[in-house]
């Protein structure tokens, strides 16, 4: 059923606190008018046009990565050396820090203890690259959130930004154009888009407007802004060459938006939104093409390579665990996959293979030896992926 309970998840994690809010009475009342076999049907013929494959078949020659004897370690993003998480030591689990692990080597190393409170702290990483970790670290009783950037080569970090009365649940989207960093964080009831200048060191303002999705792709900087008020969302580009602005579509009725931009360093692929269904389309020359794909469910969407994964609907009513997808949008391949949470770079995916069904591990206790093992697949480099 697509009612509100629904709609709410539909939406893409950069909206779920903002424009969901404004829009959500609007888009329900649009699809509970819809004829529910009418999107089951488009849905699935639009899903017909991905074969399916068995995982393994992808999957199969991955190297497995052991979990750190004595620390709990939750693998949240990957570049091209580290995978990189929450960590602690399982004697003092309240005792957070950040932790990276290396694929090559297997060697695991702490980098930065949270700056200790009595309440508890938790850490998330927004981005990882060869050079760079930014990470947040959030007051989950004062509501505050402090961000970090690590420097890899020096093994130094530096703090970017504070912010105060910070929601429970919020986002923060990042991404790098050669010299600059670009943030979009939730900052006084909106999400602003802040840019960092590597070289100065120094942090700006870039987008004061309600934004979201910041994308970087051939010195263009991609991103949505948010009208609330109007129920209006503009997909916007910025040009860091020659210093211009441009809007290059809007949406303006409650039951269409754009919900997110990703990049594979190349392309770019365009989420929105319409009607409750989340549909995917390629960028080209600054024109939003045709849809390529469309579901009622698509979150924390990454894309790498040819290769796509996220959140979505399950594929069994039984299991518990978030369903993970993953898929090759230039061969069409939907590869059917049931174990945890994958994770993407321009060298490979990292993967999470359960040892027991799904069901049978316990809440927080998926990233342990016994649970799991996490594994390892490279891209063949110098092939055509």
């Amino acid at each position: 059923m697509l009612g509100k309970k629904r709609i709410l998840s539909l939406i893409s994690l950069t909206f779920l606190c903002l424009f969901s809010a404004s829009c959500s009475n609007s888009i329900k009342n649009d699809t509970d008018n819809v004829d529910k076999n009418t999107v089951k049907d488009s849905i699935s013929q639009k899903t017909l046009d991905f074969r399916e494959e068995p995982s393994d078949t992808l999957l199969k020659d991955s190297l497995e990565l052991t979990y750190p004897d004595g620390i709990l370690f939750t693998p949240t993003k990957m570049n091209n050396t580290f995978v990189i998480g929450e960590s602690s030591q399982e004697d003092s689990p309240d005792q957070k820090y950040l932790g990276i692990l290396n694929i090559d080597t297997k060697e695991f190393k702490k980098l930065k203890d949270v700056e200790r409170t009595l309440d508890i702290v938790s850490i998330i990483i927004n981005y990882a690259d060869s050079d760079f970790i930014l990470f947040e670290e959030f007051d989950q009783v004062n509501l505050q959130s402090t961000y970090y950037l690590w420097d890899i080569s020096s093994s130094t970090y530096q703090l970017l930004k504070h912010i105060s009365d910070v929601v429970p649940v919020h986002y923060t989207q990042v991404t790098r154009d050669e010299n600059d960093i670009y943030m979009n964080i939730y900052s006084g009831n909106i999400y602003q888009t802040y840019c960092y200048s590597i070289s100065n060191k120094e942090m700006s303002l870039f987008e004061s407007r309600n934004s979201a999705n910041p994308v970087a792709v051939d010195d263009k900087i991609f991103y949505i802004t948010i009208d609330n008020e109007n129920l209006k969302t503009s997909l916007m580009c910025f040009d860091s060459e020659n210093d211009t602005y441009q809007t290059l579509d809007n949406t303006t009725q409650g039951s269409e938006y754009y919900n997110g931009l990703y990049t594979n360093g190349k392309d770019v692929i365009v989420s929105k939104n319409i009607s409750g269904e989340t549909q995917l389309s390629m960028m080209d020359d600054n024109k939003v093409e045709t849809s390529f794909f469309s579901s009622n469910w698509i979150e924390t969407l990454e894309y790498q390579d040819n290769y796509i994964s996220y959140i979505g609907e399950k594929r069994d009513e039984e299991r518990i665990k978030p369903q993970y997808y993953l898929m090759d949008i230039e061969n069409k391949i939907d590869y059917i996959y049931d174990d945890g949470i994958i994770l993407l770079s321009e060298r490979g995916i990292l993967w999470v293979d359960f040892k027991k069904e799904e069901s049978k591990i316990e809440k927080g206790q998926v990233f342990t030896n016994d649970n799991s093992v996490m594994k390892f697949y490279q891209f063949d480099l110098e092939g055509s992926q």
